[in-house]
Parts: C-alpha cells; structure tokens; sequence
C-alpha cells in the first residue's frame, strides 16, 4: 500500500504532514531554489526574453490548464517547449510578486515605526501636514520636508562652495 492510500485509510486530512512524511521517505530536498543563478546573484542567462506579457511567450495564447492538458496528451516538442516557456516566465513573475509584497512589507513596517515614534512625542497632533492622520498623509508630508531640506542644504553647499572658490581665485 502506497503512503497516499495508508494516508488516506487512516483518515488524515493534513497535507502538509503528508508532504512532510513523502519527502522523509523520498528523501528529497525540502525546498529547492525557483532558479539557481537568482539565487546565485548571477545575471538571468535568458536576458530579457521572459520580461515581457504572457502573449508572447510561445503559447502565450493558451490557458495554463490548456499548456498542461497539450504536454498531458500529446509531449511533443513544441508542447513541451511551450511548457517551458510558460514554466520560466511564471517563476520570473513569481520571483517580481514576492520581490514587491515584501517591499510592500517594509514599507509598511518602516510607516508604523515612524508613526509609533511620533505619536509618542508631543506635539503630534499639532503638525502641519494634508490629509488624514493615519499615516499616510503624515508619511509623504515627512518625505517632502526631508526633501524640500535636502534641496536647500545641497543650494546652500554650492553657495558656500561657490564663496570658497572665489575667495580662493581672489587671493
């Protein structure tokens, strides 16, 4: 009797404790990387050719049910290299979603920092800044004021720079 069928006879319903018992048994790697150079730093040996919509990528027409149904049936080559493309270009788009949801998460985590430390000074309710005080508005007041003094700070440096070059000339 297989393991799915003894899985399945005892009457558990946890797939992640039959995942675990089959890699024990199988002996397989746990976790595999999505692509080794990436996880190499190395430069993506297709260049570009997968940063493009799924339409044209070969088959890019086909449903991703319609790509596995035309390998399943007929494992041609020209299916089984449509299998392929499709295969690289999700795990780029994959490796795109995981990159943003944790910038997403930074951002998220970097904005909660910075309101739990100004909503414990005093004041806080006080700042100028538009829109609501969730947050947000407070966020992208900060960020502007950070800029507005970086511009004035580096106008302010060319100006001393510039004084420091003439009072050099003159002497």
């Amino acid at each position: 009797m297989s393991l799915i069928m003894r899985y399945q006879a005892d009457g558990r319903t946890d797939v992640s404790a039959l995942a675990d018992e089959i890699v024990a048994v199988d002996g397989c790697a746990q976790q595999t990387p999505a692509s080794r150079w990436r996880e190499k730093g190395e430069p993506d040996p297709h260049g570009t050719r997968y940063d493009c919509e799924r339409a044209k990528t070969a088959g890019g027409h086909l449903t991703d049910d319609e790509v596995a149904n035309a390998v399943y049936l007929d494992p041609s080559i020209a299916n089984t290299t449509i299998a392929k493309d499709r295969i690289r270009w999700l795990s780029r788009k994959l490796a795109e979603a995981l990159a943003e949801q944790a910038t997403d998460s930074r951002l998220r985590q970097w904005r909660e920092a910075i309101l739990s430390k100004c909503r414990a000074s005093d004041g806080f309710d006080r700042l100028p800044w538009p829109g609501d005080k969730s947050g947000w508005g407070f966020v992208h007041y900060f960020i502007g004021h950070l800029e507005t003094r970086a511009l004035e700070a580096e106008a302010e440096l060319a100006r001393l720079r510039s004084l420091a070059t003439n009072d050099g000339a003159q002497s």
